[in-house]
């Protein structure tokens, strides 16, 4: 079975994906500076602005050039600012799968928005290595990664969009 290969975005976050504790695992592969000398990919894509189209088409130019399977996108400051990334990958590259490290600060609504935008799932990033793994080989496997919570909203508001259909 081959690696399931893994970028990190981030954009100038207070608090780094903690990505040290996944690079033994022969499960996962992370694509940074220490797999290859070649290129900068461990660096942050963006530092301190705001998401803007050279930073989409940035981060979409350098999954191409990396073609990973998941994208770990650091978005513990705010949700708000990956909308649009979030759409433009699942358009552009629906084959990407994308996790969402956030912070138990983001409201559920940020959530649901981000997972009709794209996103397949949300983690912390105090999750445990081996927890970690277990999310990216699901998302891998084609599920969502939510807490129960939010896919019970979720399902509310599919059932109340049917009803109004209706």
């Amino acid at each position: 079975m081959q690696p399931i290969t893994i970028m990190v975005v981030e954009t100038g976050q207070n608090q780094a994906i903690s990505i040290q504790d996944f690079e033994g695992n022969s499960d996962i592969r992370v694509l940074d500076r220490s797999k290859s000398n070649d290129c900068d990919l461990a660096e942050p894509l963006l530092q301190e602005q705001e998401i803007t189209v050279d930073f989409i088409e940035s981060t979409l130019e350098k999954i191409d050039r990396l073609n990973p399977k998941t994208v770990l996108i650091n978005a513990n400051s705010t949700v708000q600012e990956y909308y649009d990334l979030l759409v433009a990958m699942h358009y552009q590259r629906p084959n990407t799968q994308v996790i969402l490290v956030v912070n138990d600060s983001i409201s559920e609504d940020c959530i649901l928005k981000a997972l009709s935008c794209g996103a397949q799932g949300f983690i912390t990033n105090e999750l445990s290595a081996l927890d970690f793994i277990k999310v990216v080989n699901a998302i891998d496997q084609g599920e969502i990664w939510v807490s129960r919570k939010i896919l019970t909203k979720a399902m509310d508001q599919v059932f109340l969009l049917n009803n109004l259909a209706s």
